[in-house]
């Protein structure tokens, strides 16, 4: 008896991180595009929660604040290409403060579909004729 309870005590991690990358797989794979990318964000965001509340920072004299923008304010005021001016107004929000400096730490990950190229290959499409969607390629040695 002793001996299968040791077993089953030494398998068990295993079994439970394969049953957890089983569901996540699942999840990325059957779940729709939107929800999953809902998903990893949140995560992210939970994780970094988790990692404040476990490193407490150390008393200092240094005023550093960290504005943080996270999916709940992204979707309320929109992508960063959609809401342009909105965020260029935040920054002068911040700067009005007179910091000694700022640092802006921003992942573009949606594919930009308002660039000159974007705009010449949906013209393209749109208008049938192929030569104009050639001016969105991008030149040899990109």
């Amino acid at each position: 008896m002793g001996r299968m309870r040791r077993a089953l005590q030494q398998r068990l991690p295993v079994v439970a991180g394969a049953a957890t990358l089983t569901v996540f797989l699942a999840a990325v794979i059957l779940l729709p595009k939107t929800t999953s990318e809902i998903l990893r964000d949140s995560a992210f965001d939970i994780e970094l929660a988790g990692d404040q509340w476990l490193r407490r920072p150390a008393p200092s004299d240094l005023k550093v604040i960290v504005v943080d923008i996270d999916r709940a304010s992204i979707d309320a005021l929109g992508t960063w290409r959609g809401r342009g001016r909105r965020w260029r107004g935040s920054s002068r929000a911040v700067a009005t403060a007179r910091p000694a400096a700022i640092a802006i730490d921003v992942l573009f990950a949606e594919p930009d579909d308002r660039s000159p190229a974007a705009l010449a290959r949906r013209l393209g499409s749109v208008t049938g004729r192929a030569e104009i969607s050639t001016l969105g390629e991008k030149p040899a040695g990109w």
